[in-house]
């Protein structure tokens, strides 16, 4: 893949993953606010701004999990222990998760709208 730099090593695991599970909350948080609003008051469709720091997520995630598979870069972070390499996939795929718990939730709130609605 390349070379990279030393001051791309992180030295922390938290350094990895904390910062794309942060933004996927606040993502998570905004839609959900927006939804309720949404059904409540019936308010715009502001719930799509949450779409902001999800992509903000996907890039700072996608940025050490595309670099895992660099081998200098896997035999630099080796020394850290397996937990890096972990906050590495957790950092990409937490936030990948989220935005599938969003759809699942999204398609449960229509269908309780809708079958009160009906009712």
């Amino acid at each position: 893949m390349g070379i990279f730099a030393l001051a791309d090593i992180p030295d922390a695991w938290y350094k990895v993953a904390a910062l794309p599970c942060l933004l996927a909350v606040l993502a998570v948080f905004v839609w959900v606010s927006g939804r309720t609003a949404e059904l409540k008051q019936g308010a715009g469709p502001w719930k799509w701004h949450a779409a902001i720091p999800m992509l903000l997520a996907w890039d700072y995630g996608w940025g050490p999990f595309a670099r895992l598979h660099d081998f200098l870069y896997r035999d630099a972070i080796e020394t850290f222990g397996p937990r890096l390499e972990i906050a590495h996939y957790v950092g990409f795929l937490f936030p990948v998760c989220c935005v599938v718990g969003l759809a699942i939730y999204e398609a449960w709130d229509r269908r309780l709208a809708r079958v009160a609605e009906e009712q």
